[in-house]
């Protein structure tokens, strides 16, 4: 990609592929924090066995962290059961954080690992685009820090019974 400007991405399916692209890549990626914000990770390709061994790939390195931002980790875990249990095996490498009741309504969703990015403008026509210079990915991590102030710990990796 050159830095003509942001790359436009059309439609739920074309924003999948987008994703899957930058997932598949991340094998390769020198990025030691990904940020995943989004309300929900329904439409995310999180339990393809290509896209979880890439996130392996990626997490291996010393200093790793996936911080994952959400409002509903229990859609997360009936939908994507093998992305859980990746998650559950990368405790060390994951955080999940919630936002606090009252920042919940204006949750973007985006992804973030170095220099690939890509951010959802529109749920419900699911246009997005891929930010393509360093300016932009420096305005979305430092929207991704700010939005992770303002969140609490989620969806611990083991739960506690009596």
């Amino acid at each position: 990609m050159d830095d003509a400007g942001p790359l436009i991405i059309e439609g739920r399916e074309a924003l999948r592929q987008a994703l899957r692209g930058a997932l598949l890549g991340l094998g390769e990626n020198p990025a030691r924090v990904m940020w995943w914000v989004a309300p929900d990770y329904l439409e995310w390709p999180l339990d393809e066995p290509g896209v979880l061994d890439a996130l392996t790939r990626w997490a291996r390195p010393h200093g790793r962290l996936l911080r994952m931002v959400g409002l509903d980790f229990e859609s997360v875990s009936r939908h994507h059961p093998r992305f859980t249990d990746w998650r559950r095996q990368w405790a060390h490498r994951f955080e999940a954080l919630r936002p606090v009741d009252d920042e919940r309504a204006e949750l973007p969703t985006l992804m973030l690992a170095g220099q690939q990015a890509i951010e959802v403008l529109d749920r419900d026509r699911w246009r997005s685009r891929w930010l393509r210079t360093p300016s932009e990915w420096r305005a979305l991590q430092e929207q991704c820090e700010a939005i992770a102030q303002r969140c609490e710990p989620a969806w611990p990796s083991t739960m506690l019974g009596l």
